[in-house]
């Protein structure tokens, strides 16, 4: 299936933990380094992970679709900050309805939590070659 391109971070406390590095008195400057080289790596899992999603070997269900979008949308934007769309609007309803659902999570969890969700999928189906 190829090789796992992801670590898992606890809690999503990624944000806070750095700002305690860099606000620290006591931290030197290599510590602010390796934190910062820590977030980018971060940031770059999330990019890769929304281009795997896209060569997933299998189309994900429905759920698992919107899932993916509320998380995506959440890591991206925040908080839903669109009005709902016409209830005849069926596909997006159910895509704001899915993204509203995530309201009050941190964009950073949402981040870790849309890379842990791609990796059980591509652990799952795998990636096109």
């Amino acid at each position: 299936m190829g090789k796992i391109k992801y670590i898992i971070f606890s809690q999503g406390k990624i944000r806070r933990s750095l700002k305690n590095v860099f606000t620290s008195g006591k931290c030197t400057l290599g510590d602010k380094l390796k934190a910062g080289l820590f977030y980018a790596f971060f940031h770059q899992q999330f990019d890769q992970a929304v281009e795997d999603v896209k060569n997933l070997k299998q189309t994900p269900s429905n759920d698992v679709l919107l899932e993916i979008y509320a998380l995506f949308k959440q890591a991206t934007v925040g908080d839903c900050n669109t009005p709902a769309p016409g209830m005849l609007d069926f596909k997006g309803k159910a895509k704001w309805e899915a993204w509203k659902h995530k309201a009050g999570t941190s964009q950073d969890k949402a981040k870790q939590d849309y890379v842990n969700r791609v990796q059980s999928l591509i652990e799952s189906v795998g990636l096109k070659d």
